[in-house]
């Protein structure tokens, strides 16, 4: 039986919690530019007027601005925080598998609490949500698991 590595999860979990930063901010970066402009078009088309550095023109570049930055810093909290248990490790504060357990459980928990958000949002069952993200959740780690097995 292989013994969990910490340094190379916090390593790898850093990795991917940069990419999905970076991708993260870039994405919400251009797709908000793209619908901005098209909307500040529409709106120059109504009203017959260039509406170049106004402040509705403004508004819009820091409206980007926020929503990429919003991107970027999501990821990095919920990462930080699902590999924190990891971190202990390194000071003999935790043993590994008891940050590996925290971890996960750190993990369904944001999975729970984003799908009760969505459910809010829709106005539905939020528990409903809830439940279905951590399903979700668990689908991918068992793909994950089974893959790992197809390529061992």
């Amino acid at each position: 039986s292989r013994r969990l590595e910490p340094q190379l999860i916090l390593s790898t979990g850093l990795g991917a919690t940069l990419a999905m930063a970076i991708s993260g901010a870039l994405g919400a970066f251009m797709t908000e530019r793209a619908e901005r402009t098209r909307n500040l078009k529409e709106l120059e088309q109504a009203m017959l007027s260039k509406l170049g550095n106004s402040i509705v023109d403004r508004a819009s570049h820091a409206t980007v601005l926020v929503v990429a930055t919003v991107d970027a810093i999501a990821p990095v909290l919920a990462g930080a925080l699902v590999l924190s248990p990891f971190v202990l490790t390194l000071w003999d504060i935790v043993d590994v598998n008891s940050a590996f357990a925290s971890s996960v459980g750190l993990d369904l928990g944001f999975l729970f609490v984003l799908g009760m958000l969505l459910g809010r949002s829709a106005r539905s069952n939020m528990l409903l949500y809830g439940s279905i993200m951590v399903s979700i959740g668990f689908l991918v780690a068992l793909l994950f698991i089974l893959l790992r097995i197809s390529l061992v």
